[in-house]
Protein backbone atom coordinates (compact mmCIF):
# COMPACT_ATOMS: atom_id res chain seq x y z
CA UNK A 1 0.00 0.00 0.00
CA UNK A 2 1.64 3.57 -1.11
CA UNK A 3 1.19 6.36 1.44
CA UNK A 4 1.79 9.55 0.22
CA UNK A 5 4.06 11.75 2.53
CA UNK A 6 2.48 14.28 5.02
CA UNK A 7 2.19 17.51 4.14
CA UNK A 8 4.49 19.63 6.12
CA UNK A 9 3.16 22.51 8.45
CA UNK A 10 3.05 25.84 7.09
CA UNK A 11 5.80 28.29 8.34
CA UNK A 12 5.23 31.98 9.33
CA UNK A 13 7.70 34.18 7.79
CA UNK A 14 9.02 37.52 8.44
CA UNK A 15 10.26 40.36 6.82
CA UNK A 16 10.73 44.09 7.74
CA UNK A 17 10.77 47.04 4.86
CA UNK A 18 13.34 49.61 4.80
CA UNK A 19 15.31 51.11 7.59
CA UNK A 20 12.76 52.96 10.39
CA UNK A 21 14.97 53.00 13.90
CA UNK A 22 12.12 51.57 15.21
CA UNK A 23 13.07 48.34 14.10
CA UNK A 24 16.55 47.77 15.88
CA UNK A 25 14.60 49.87 19.29
CA UNK A 26 11.23 47.99 19.16
CA UNK A 27 11.09 45.23 16.78
CA UNK A 28 14.49 43.72 17.40
CA UNK A 29 14.05 43.39 21.08
CA UNK A 30 10.32 41.64 20.96
CA UNK A 31 12.06 38.88 18.30
CA UNK A 32 14.84 38.47 20.52
CA UNK A 33 12.81 37.93 23.69
CA UNK A 34 11.30 34.83 22.00
CA UNK A 35 14.02 33.76 19.78
CA UNK A 36 12.84 34.63 16.39
CA UNK A 37 14.92 36.07 13.70
CA UNK A 38 13.43 38.30 10.93
CA UNK A 39 14.70 38.90 7.07
CA UNK A 40 15.24 43.05 6.40
CA UNK A 41 15.30 44.38 3.03
CA UNK A 42 17.19 47.96 4.08
CA UNK A 43 17.37 50.65 2.11
CA UNK A 44 21.34 52.18 1.44
CA UNK A 45 20.21 55.96 0.78
CA UNK A 46 18.83 56.24 4.35
CA UNK A 47 20.80 58.10 6.55
CA UNK A 48 23.80 58.11 3.69
CA UNK A 49 24.23 54.22 3.82
CA UNK A 50 22.64 53.34 7.22
CA UNK A 51 25.52 55.76 9.30
CA UNK A 52 23.69 58.87 10.47
CA UNK A 53 21.04 57.66 12.70
CA UNK A 54 18.14 59.86 13.59
CA UNK A 55 14.46 58.36 12.17
CA UNK A 56 16.83 55.45 10.08
CA UNK A 57 18.84 52.57 11.63
CA UNK A 58 22.88 53.54 12.30
CA UNK A 59 25.19 51.03 11.05
CA UNK A 60 26.03 49.80 14.33
CA UNK A 61 22.13 49.01 15.23
CA UNK A 62 22.38 47.08 11.44
CA UNK A 63 25.37 45.18 12.83
CA UNK A 64 23.34 44.10 15.66
CA UNK A 65 20.50 42.82 13.52
CA UNK A 66 22.94 40.73 11.57
CA UNK A 67 24.95 40.00 14.40
CA UNK A 68 20.95 38.11 16.06
CA UNK A 69 20.58 36.16 13.13
CA UNK A 70 18.68 38.43 11.17
CA UNK A 71 18.99 38.31 7.30
CA UNK A 72 19.59 41.76 5.84
CA UNK A 73 18.70 42.19 2.03
CA UNK A 74 18.78 44.78 -0.55
CA UNK A 75 15.45 47.02 -0.57
CA UNK A 76 16.84 49.78 -3.13
CA UNK A 77 18.47 53.15 -2.42
CA UNK A 78 15.79 55.94 -1.78
CA UNK A 79 12.98 53.56 -1.73
CA UNK A 80 11.74 55.03 -4.80
CA UNK A 81 9.06 52.50 -6.78
CA UNK A 82 10.15 50.48 -9.69
CA UNK A 83 7.16 52.77 -11.72
CA UNK A 84 9.06 55.86 -10.56
CA UNK A 85 12.74 55.32 -11.14
CA UNK A 86 12.47 53.23 -14.20
CA UNK A 87 13.63 49.60 -14.98
CA UNK A 88 17.82 50.64 -15.52
CA UNK A 89 17.37 52.98 -12.33
CA UNK A 90 15.57 50.59 -10.28
CA UNK A 91 18.23 47.71 -11.12
CA UNK A 92 20.60 49.72 -10.37
CA UNK A 93 19.57 51.11 -7.08
CA UNK A 94 18.99 47.26 -5.80
CA UNK A 95 22.51 46.14 -7.02
CA UNK A 96 24.17 49.20 -5.31
CA UNK A 97 22.40 48.53 -2.32
CA UNK A 98 23.39 44.64 -2.35
CA UNK A 99 27.41 45.26 -3.54
CA UNK A 100 27.40 47.81 -0.22
CA UNK A 101 26.08 44.95 1.85
CA UNK A 102 28.21 42.60 0.93
CA UNK A 103 31.26 44.76 1.63
CA UNK A 104 29.66 45.00 5.17
CA UNK A 105 29.83 41.77 5.42
CA UNK A 106 25.69 41.39 5.28
CA UNK A 107 26.21 38.20 2.89
CA UNK A 108 23.16 35.78 4.62
CA UNK A 109 20.53 36.78 2.16
CA UNK A 110 22.18 38.99 -0.90
CA UNK A 111 19.71 36.42 -3.26
CA UNK A 112 16.52 38.40 -1.76
CA UNK A 113 14.76 41.47 -2.80
CA UNK A 114 11.58 42.99 -1.59
CA UNK A 115 10.75 44.98 -4.26
CA UNK A 116 9.13 48.74 -3.13
CA UNK A 117 6.13 49.05 -2.90
CA UNK A 118 5.23 45.69 -4.47
CA UNK A 119 6.15 47.23 -8.23
CA UNK A 120 7.54 45.31 -10.65
CA UNK A 121 7.10 43.39 -13.95
CA UNK A 122 8.64 40.13 -15.67
CA UNK A 123 11.25 41.75 -17.51
CA UNK A 124 12.19 42.98 -14.00
CA UNK A 125 12.30 39.55 -12.18
CA UNK A 126 14.22 38.16 -15.14
CA UNK A 127 16.62 41.03 -15.13
CA UNK A 128 17.45 40.69 -11.36
CA UNK A 129 17.43 36.86 -11.34
CA UNK A 130 20.32 36.87 -13.83
CA UNK A 131 22.22 39.16 -11.51
CA UNK A 132 21.76 36.41 -8.39
CA UNK A 133 18.77 37.74 -7.05
CA UNK A 134 16.78 34.23 -6.67
CA UNK A 135 13.67 35.30 -4.18
CA UNK A 136 11.19 38.14 -4.93
CA UNK A 137 8.78 39.21 -2.70
CA UNK A 138 5.46 41.15 -3.71
CA UNK A 139 4.97 40.37 -7.14
CA UNK A 140 1.74 38.80 -9.29
CA UNK A 141 3.00 37.41 -12.48
CA UNK A 142 2.71 33.93 -12.40
CA UNK A 143 4.34 33.83 -15.72
CA UNK A 144 8.15 34.14 -13.40
CA UNK A 145 7.69 31.36 -10.60
CA UNK A 146 9.77 30.94 -7.98
CA UNK A 147 10.18 27.70 -7.25
CA UNK A 148 10.69 27.25 -2.96
CA UNK A 149 8.01 29.74 -2.24
CA UNK A 150 5.17 28.43 -2.11
CA UNK A 151 4.81 27.01 -6.09
CA UNK A 152 5.10 31.23 -6.52
CA UNK A 153 6.19 34.51 -6.02
CA UNK A 154 6.01 34.92 -2.34
CA UNK A 155 3.25 37.62 -2.84
CA UNK A 156 1.10 34.14 -3.97
CA UNK A 157 1.48 33.10 -0.08
CA UNK A 158 -1.28 34.47 2.13
CA UNK A 159 0.79 38.18 3.25
CA UNK A 160 -0.72 40.76 6.13
CA UNK A 161 0.81 44.08 6.20
CA UNK A 162 1.25 45.57 9.25
CA UNK A 163 -0.31 49.00 9.96
CA UNK A 164 -2.68 51.12 11.24
CA UNK A 165 -5.87 49.48 9.05
CA UNK A 166 -5.61 46.56 10.29
CA UNK A 167 -6.03 45.08 13.97
CA UNK A 168 -4.42 42.13 15.61
CA UNK A 169 -8.23 40.13 14.86
CA UNK A 170 -7.20 40.54 11.46
CA UNK A 171 -3.91 39.31 11.42
CA UNK A 172 -4.31 36.60 13.75
CA UNK A 173 -7.76 35.59 11.25
CA UNK A 174 -4.98 36.05 8.13
CA UNK A 175 -3.01 33.48 10.26
CA UNK A 176 -5.56 31.06 11.04
CA UNK A 177 -7.16 30.99 7.17
CA UNK A 178 -3.46 30.34 5.75
CA UNK A 179 -3.70 27.43 8.80
CA UNK A 180 -6.71 26.16 7.23
CA UNK A 181 -5.33 25.83 3.41
CA UNK A 182 -2.14 24.58 4.54
CA UNK A 183 -0.12 27.77 3.10
CA UNK A 184 3.31 29.36 4.55
CA UNK A 185 2.20 33.08 4.96
CA UNK A 186 4.25 36.08 4.83
CA UNK A 187 4.17 39.29 6.93
CA UNK A 188 5.69 42.49 6.12
CA UNK A 189 6.96 44.71 8.79
CA UNK A 190 7.59 48.83 8.40
CA UNK A 191 7.64 50.34 11.89
CA UNK A 192 6.78 49.17 15.49
CA UNK A 193 5.72 52.07 17.84
CA UNK A 194 3.81 53.13 20.85
CA UNK A 195 0.81 53.18 18.98
CA UNK A 196 -0.66 52.73 14.90
CA UNK A 197 0.43 56.01 14.08
CA UNK A 198 0.10 55.51 10.48
CA UNK A 199 -0.49 53.47 7.61
CA UNK A 200 2.87 51.48 7.87
CA UNK A 201 3.30 51.55 11.42
CA UNK A 202 1.62 48.86 14.12
CA UNK A 203 1.43 49.04 17.64
CA UNK A 204 4.12 47.32 20.15
CA UNK A 205 1.18 45.46 21.79
CA UNK A 206 0.11 44.17 18.50
CA UNK A 207 2.75 43.02 17.50
CA UNK A 208 3.66 41.54 20.85
CA UNK A 209 0.47 39.62 20.69
CA UNK A 210 0.60 37.93 17.15
CA UNK A 211 4.05 36.72 17.66
CA UNK A 212 2.35 35.02 20.38
CA UNK A 213 -0.60 34.07 19.27
CA UNK A 214 1.94 32.54 16.16
CA UNK A 215 4.03 30.62 19.16
CA UNK A 216 0.67 29.23 20.41
CA UNK A 217 0.23 27.91 16.91
CA UNK A 218 3.49 26.59 16.73
CA UNK A 219 3.37 24.92 20.20
CA UNK A 220 0.31 23.48 19.47
CA UNK A 221 1.61 21.76 16.10
CA UNK A 222 -0.53 23.72 13.70
CA UNK A 223 2.55 25.53 11.93
CA UNK A 224 5.88 24.05 11.91
CA UNK A 225 8.11 27.58 12.43
CA UNK A 226 7.76 31.16 12.59
CA UNK A 227 11.18 33.19 11.38
CA UNK A 228 13.24 34.54 8.67
CA UNK A 229 13.59 33.40 5.10
CA UNK A 230 16.88 31.68 5.70
CA UNK A 231 14.91 30.22 8.52
CA UNK A 232 12.26 29.06 6.12
CA UNK A 233 14.64 27.63 3.59
CA UNK A 234 16.40 25.76 5.85
CA UNK A 235 12.91 24.11 6.92
CA UNK A 236 11.22 23.34 3.33
CA UNK A 237 14.91 21.92 2.70
CA UNK A 238 14.33 19.56 5.84
CA UNK A 239 11.28 18.27 3.86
Amino acid sequence: VYLPPARRKPFVILTADDADVRLATRWQPLLRARGLRCTFGMNSGAADGLGAGGAFLTRAQADALYADGHDIASHAVSNTAFTVAGFNQYVSDVLTTRDLWARYGWTRRLDYHPLVQGAGNGALLDRLRAEGIRYIRSVNDRSHPNEYLGGGQLAMLPSFTWGSVKTLTDATTRLDQAIARQLDMVNMIHAIDTTSADSITWSQANAEGYLDYAIGRLSAGQIGGIGSLTDYLRYIAAE
